[in-house]
């Protein structure tokens, strides 16, 4: 586990590569939460779906900035 810790960076303070690893993990979560929701928020485009996509975009970004736990952001450990 400590080169899970050792790729991925904690805090804020992350090194370049830390923060590309962080993205591209977290580009994969939304790409299969999106998968898992059918492209809904994509194709009606009704005021839930803004309601949902907003949130969850803001909270994915702080997982790649390190302004919050990458671990605990995108809820698996």
């Amino acid at each position: 586990m400590a080169w899970i810790r050792w790729f991925f960076g904690e805090g804020s303070d992350l090194e370049t590569w830390q923060m590309a690893a962080q993205a591209v993990v977290t580009f994969f979560i939304a790409l299969l939460l999106i998968r898992a929701s059918g492209r809904r928020s994509f194709r009606q485009h009704t005021p839930f779906d803004a309601c949902v996509t907003v949130p969850l975009g803001a909270a994915l970004s702080r997982a790649v900035v390190g302004a919050s736990p990458f671990w605990a952001t995108v809820a698996i450990k």
